[in-house]
């Protein structure tokens, strides 16, 4: 039987590649067909907080639901956190903290002295 043109020595080359990158998939936990990408995003060694700001108008609530909608398809590891930023009156009226985990920050629509 012949070699098909490759000498002895790269056939066996290969094989260890190939052994090489099933192992160390193996060891990251992504030859499991069955596991999920949701488990493997759980497991992952490194994790990023991902941060974005909002005010308080509907233009900022679509773009929430977007965002959220991308971030749960992309299977990015780590928490994400929106960061309201409404005035007091704004806030009374607000009907989005649903939309998204959020962290309330201080209005600088307003100057807090001159109110400009």
């Amino acid at each position: 039987m012949g070699d098909l043109g490759m000498g002895m020595d790269k056939v066996g080359m290969v094989m260890a590649m190939v052994v090489i990158v099933v192992a160390a998939m193996a060891i990251v936990g992504r030859c499991d067909p069955s596991e999920s990408n949701r488990d493997m995003v759980r497991r992952a060694p490194w994790r990023i907080h991902t941060l974005f700001s909002v005010e308080c108008q509907d233009y900022f609530d679509w773009q929430t639901v977007g965002l959220m909608h991308s971030f749960r398809k992309s299977g990015q590891p780590g928490p994400i956190t929106r960061l309201l930023s409404c005035t007091d009156e704004e806030m009374k009226a607000y009907r989005g903290m649903d939309l998204a985990p959020t962290f309330r920050v201080p209005s600088m629509s307003r100057h807090p002295k001159t109110g400009d």
